[in-house]
């Protein structure tokens, strides 16, 4: 940062931001979501089928008890992580 501020804006943001607030606040959000949330207890982790019919990672909720009683070793938030996690030898 200069000691003497620029009359013409930078792309970059400032090393040393201001701590007051500026002047004019953004305006509200112009749009409303598209859709209504997703209902938290119809959301599933994506877990690995190990079954014999199993191909790869799914997220329908139908894991096994063992998994949902450790779920931070079994079910994991997006797909890519848990095709990295158990089939990362067959993960493109």
């Amino acid at each position: 940062p200069s000691s003497q501020p620029s009359s013409i804006p930078s792309s970059e943001p400032s090393g040393q931001p201001s701590s007051q607030p500026s002047e004019h606040p953004s305006e509200s959000p112009s749009c409303t979501p598209s859709t209504a949330p997703t209902d938290p207890s119809t959301t599933y982790g994506y877990y690995a089928d190990w079954s014999p019919s199993g191909n790869g990672c799914k997220n329908d909720g139908d894991h096994p008890n063992y998994m949902a009683a450790a779920p931070s070793d079994y079910l994991y938030s997006t797909l890519e992580k848990c095709c990295t996690s158990h089939f990362g030898w067959n993960y493109l």
